[in-house]
């Protein structure tokens, strides 16, 4: 994406006073254009590639812990099974990084202050840097209110700051810089509605990027480093990330001047805040289990069923609702996968507390879905467990939940 040339250059000597800055001309061209559908392509897909894996991922950890604990005295083959449990564990971490590449992974967003955010960070900022690095922050006077997910957003900038070191191998200059900006209509395509944003700028005095890199720099395992260092996940996951939060991230590079890079995310007014209540729960709760794979479905029945609750499971949820239906005792808590054919998670959900009011849900997914809210009922909303998950994980999401805990 263009940037605006008349813009003074902070790091040349200019001003550092955000509000002394012209506003941000973005000039969406015909390649900026194919770049930004190419990556929602790539996002789509690894999307459903993750989700796909997260299913079988969650049978393996579970089973593999499963088997851990019976198992106990025969060392031999607790340690091929803790290899087995790493190995899953990795594979877990980079479809994590998918999802968020997908813009799918679990976001914990709250209004915040920019400024606030950078100022408290600025430390972990100037180590990540090094000594060689002088790191600087120009932030507002006034906040810079965004609803934003603020470890990632921390995650996004302690990686950008990583960038730049190692593009500075022999010092130079950072600087960190929030503005409030308006922008106009965008072009068609552009996932960036008219509106105030805040405009987060990571600028360095580095060795700049080639501009064939440039074009590619939020692929996914696009990597500068020599083979076999690092899997080019970095700026894959906050381009996600970003997008996910409402807005964009856009990279400006010069051979021998520097690199910025520029977040923009919707300016926001405030958050409506609602706690959920706490009831009283018998002593062998009932939990209704609905998953479409049965690999997946078998383990979660073992493991509620070794943790105390009593269990009925359904592979679809025309069979839920007919459990439901004819169940005399109280259905505590839906657990379901929210992607299965036929009758999805959340349409189950809705019917089945129709038909059973106090029924609670936690929903589970090898996408990573933001919360979903069911209107008119503050202290049942659903919560949401990603696959894959450990038996510890499952039992303890189980436990919150029917203690009126998201």
């Amino acid at each position: 994406m263009r940037m605006n040339p008349e813009k003074p250059d902070p790091l040349d000597g200019g001003p550092t006073t955000p509000e002394s800055y012209v506003p941000l001309d973005l000039r969406f061209e015909a390649d900026d254009l194919r770049r930004l559908e190419l990556l929602d392509a790539m996002g789509r897909l690894a999307g459903r590639v993750a989700h796909d894996f997260n299913n079988l991922l969650t049978t393996v950890l579970g089973y593999s812990e499963l088997l851990m604990t019976t198992l106990k005295g025969n060392e031999a083959v607790i340690r091929d099974l803790d290899e087995i449990l790493k190995s899953a564990q990795r594979a877990a971490q980079l479809t994590d990084k998918l999802l968020s590449f997908g813009a799918r992974q679990r976001l914990s967003a709250r209004v915040v202050d920019l400024n606030e955010v950078i100022a408290r960070i600025e430390p972990k900022l100037k180590e990540t840097a090094g000594n060689a690095v002088e790191t600087r922050l120009a932030l507002r006077a006034t906040p810079v209110r965004v609803k934003i997910d603020v470890e990632r957003l921390e995650e996004a900038l302690l990686a950008l700051a990583t960038n730049a070191r190692e593009a500075m191998p022999d010092g130079g200059k950072l600087l960190i810089e929030v503005q409030e900006i308006e922008c106009g209509d965008q072009p068609q395509g552009v996932p960036l509605a008219a509106g105030r944003y805040a405009l987060l700028s990571v600028s360095d005095t580095g060795k700049g990027l080639d501009p064939v890199i440039e074009g590619k720099i939020f692929e996914p395992f696009l990597s500068t480093k020599p083979k076999g260092l690092a899997v080019g996940m970095g700026l894959a996951t906050t381009f996600g990330f970003v997008k996910q939060s409402g807005g964009t991230i856009l990279v400006n590079s010069r051979r021998g001047r520097g690199t910025t890079f520029r977040i923009l995310l919707p300016v926001t007014k405030g958050d409506n805040i609602t706690r959920p209540s706490v009831r009283k729960i018998e002593a062998k709760p009932s939990v209704l289990v609905v998953e479409d794979e049965m690999g997946v479905r078998n383990l979660v029945h073992q493991i509620l069923i070794g943790a105390g609750f009593a269990v009925l499971e359904a592979s679809g949820g025309e069979e839920a609702l007919q459990i439901a239906a004819s169940h005399r005792g109280e259905i505590h808590l839906l657990v379901a996968d929210l992607t299965m054919p036929g009758m999805s998670g959340q349409e189950l959900g809705e019917r089945l507390q129709a038909l059973r009011p106090e029924t609670r849900v936690l929903y589970i997914s090898g996408h990573s879905e933001g919360p979903i809210v069911v209107a008119g009922k503050p202290g049942l909303q659903p919560s949401f467990l990603p696959k894959p998950f450990t038996p510890e994980e499952l039992v303890q999401s189980v436990q919150r939940v029917l203690s009126g805990q998201r």
